[in-house]
């Protein structure tokens, strides 16, 4: 297994890169972390369908919601 690098160190080995590659780097790590949260997006919506098709959600106001939550 890999040792694990801190960040630090994971930026300083990045530093040493040319800028071009510095620069490719970062849009592949932003990418990564766009699509990351994408999943976890789809993931909650299919959660939320599948809670509602199976009756476990409410509906409401606003104002209801608060008050569910005041009486909890």
């Amino acid at each position: 297994m890999m040792d694990q690098m801190t960040i630090n160190e994971i930026l300083e080995t990045v530093s040493k890169l040319k800028l071009d590659d510095q620069s490719m780097l970062s849009e592949i790590i932003r990418n990564r972390v766009i699509e990351a949260k994408r999943d976890e997006l789809v993931k909650a919506v299919r959660e939320s369908r599948a809670e509602y098709s199976k009756g476990l959600t409410g509906h409401g106001s606003v104002k209801d919601f608060l008050k569910e939550l005041e009486n909890e």
